[in-house]
This record gives structure tokens, sequence and C-alpha cells, in this order.
């Protein structure tokens, strides 16, 4: 009687080498970098959208209010770049230049009540250039910038109160006063937003019209 032998045959299992594992990591590592420095590229650049909205925002109620003062306003007159707010009491009044060349400087007379004053008040609003800026030392300082003025009557004491945020450089602030019949104001503001720490200088060029209105 003859026996055969049966020889059990084992299966392998298929698995992964150690250099596919390798292969997947490496990939895996270079898609999630990638996907990483993508996130915080749009969330770097979401936030300075949002410090640059913030910041015209605040340009905007300023000139907003110069608007609505202005709108109530009489008694339109301009003065040059020098004017001075040392005595504000007795401005130097001039007549507005020709339309085409605008006026840095904006005095009229308000309608509204002031903090609790009554109307009639001086209402001043100037464009402060670099060259006014603090020099101490002979050195003016660099982070030394243009901004929009106005004098503050019933302050205690009386001074002037700067209108733009200190991220604005304001460049050039011009009012075009054209009184025919009917005053219109165009007040031009041009400048630059400058985000220090990102390093990020924004112009600008911002116009609105004025138009006077007429007493009830």
């Amino acid at each position: 009687m003859q026996v055969k032998s049966k020889k059990l045959k084992v299966k392998s299992r298929g698995g992964f080498t150690l250099v596919e594992l390798l292969v997947s990591s490496a990939i895996f590592t270079v898609v999630s970098l990638v996907a990483v420095g993508a996130i915080i590229t749009i969330n770097d650049a979401n936030r300075k959208t949002q410090a640059i909205r913030a910041i015209v925002d605040n340009l905007n109620y300023s000139l907003e209010s110069m608007s609505r003062k202005l709108r109530t306003g009489s008694n339109y007159q301009c003065g040059d770049g020098g004017q001075s707010f040392s005595q504000p009491g007795e401005p130097v009044l001039t007549a507005c230049p020709d339309p085409s060349r605008g006026a840095t400087t904006m005095f009229f007379t308000s309608s509204e009540n002031i903090r609790g004053g009554i109307g009639g008040q001086t209402i001043y609003y100037r464009l402060l250039g670099q060259d006014g800026c603090d020099v101490r030392d002979g050195v003016r300082a660099p982070t030394c910038k243009g901004k929009i003025q106005t004098w503050d009557a019933l302050g205690n004491p009386p001074a002037p109160v700067d209108m733009t945020p200190p991220e604005v450089d304001i460049k050039d602030l011009r009012f075009y006063v054209q009184d025919v019949g009917h005053p219109r104001v165009l007040i031009s503001v041009a400048g630059e937003i400058y985000l220090e720490k990102e390093h990020i200088r924004t112009p600008f060029h911002i116009q609105t019209t004025v138009t006077q209105r007429l007493p009830q």
C-alpha cells in the first residue's frame, strides 16, 4: 500500500513594502504643507483686508462728518496751506480761489448745536502736511504723516483735533467751492494707508460733493 504525502501550500498575503510606505508618507507631508501654507496665506490676506477696511471706514466717517456740517453751514471761506490756528477766534478769511485750483483750508459758519453749544460756531478744516509736524533737535519724526485737522473751539483749552486715523498719510486735501447762486463744495482727499507691521502702502483718492442745504 502506497501512501501519498500532501504538501500544504501557504498563500502569501500582499502588503506594502518599506519603500512604498516612505513614498506615501513623503507625498502626504508635501500635500499637507501646501494646504497649510495656503490656509495661512488666505488668513493673512483676510486679516490685512479687514485692517484696511476698518481704516477706510474711519476715513469715510470723517468725510461724512465734514460733509454734514458743510451741508448745513454758510459763509464759506478759504485759506491757504499756511493758515494758522493760533488765533481761531479771528481767522484770516479770504475769498475761495478759482474752483480749478481749490484750497487746502476751509472756514464756514455752522448751524448745528455743537456739544451743547449754540449754532453760529466757526468751523475750520485744514490739511496739516509733513512740514507742519513737530521737529525735535532739528530732526523730523520718520512717522510724521499728513492729516486733516479741525478746531475744537469749545475744548478746554481750545486746540486742533486730528480727524484722520494715524495709519493714514494725507498727501493732498482740496476744497473746490463753486458759489453760483447755490454754493457747492467738492472735497478731494488723496493719500496712502500705511500698515507699518505688514509693510503695506495702499494709495487712495476719495471725492465727495456737498451742496448747501437751503434754509427752512
